[in-house]
């Protein structure tokens, strides 16, 4: 179950409160623009100046994911108001770095999209998945486990042996949980009003 959270930031004023479960910390001037459509499960960390936008849509996070500076993750999928509206699904362990911006419908876990990458809308990645910087995955294009993008055209390689979460991935984010605090007026995910 989820618990509420209102963040501290100026730009939350005024807005929905989204669905967080404890142990988030999201820094000022971090926009997370859903009207109550964006879930997030534990863990995660928000830095400032990253813009996370449900749309027409929702937006569903797991948990221990890392949104960098300037990174945008935004549902752009367009809904006619019949049936369910569409949702963007970002799983476990993922990290996205500064200025990438993720359009992209489904995000698997344990993936690493590098700095200014850009996941186009309706574009799938599953998991183990690494984006290089300035690479873009076009839409429609589902990628396999444990694919790469990189190169000057954008190439992909698909690594044969099976991927484990990086133990790095971990002790990244538990440093940023308590670094940040120190630097910026946090929230936690814990419920504030």
């Amino acid at each position: 179950s989820y618990s509420f959270c209102t963040l501290l930031s100026p730009s939350w004023e005024g807005r929905g409160k989204e669905e967080m479960d404890a142990g988030n910390v999201i820094c000022p001037m971090a926009e997370i623009d859903g009207g109550g459509k964006v879930t997030m499960g534990m863990g995660n960390v928000v830095h400032p100046l990253v813009k996370i936008k449900a749309g027409q849509g929702k937006i569903v996070i797991g948990s221990g994911n890392n949104f960098e500076e300037f990174c945008e993750i935004r549902n752009v999928a367009e809904w006619d108001g019949h049936g369910e509206p569409p949702v963007m699904t970002i799983g476990d362990g993922n990290t996205f770095e500064a200025g990438s911006i993720i359009h992209s419908s489904s995000i698997g876990s344990h993936n690493t999209i590098r700095s200014k990458a850009v996941l186009l809308p309706a574009s799938k990645l599953s998991d183990f998945c690494t984006i290089l910087p300035k690479r873009s995955v076009g839409p429609g294009i589902e990628l396999p486990p444990n694919t790469s993008v990189y190169g000057p055209n954008g190439e992909i390689r698909v690594k044969e042996a099976e991927q484990t979460p990086d133990p790095e991935h971990a002790l990244t984010l538990e440093c940023l949980r308590q670094t940040l605090p120190n630097f910026h007026e946090v929230s936690t995910g814990v419920d504030t009003a």
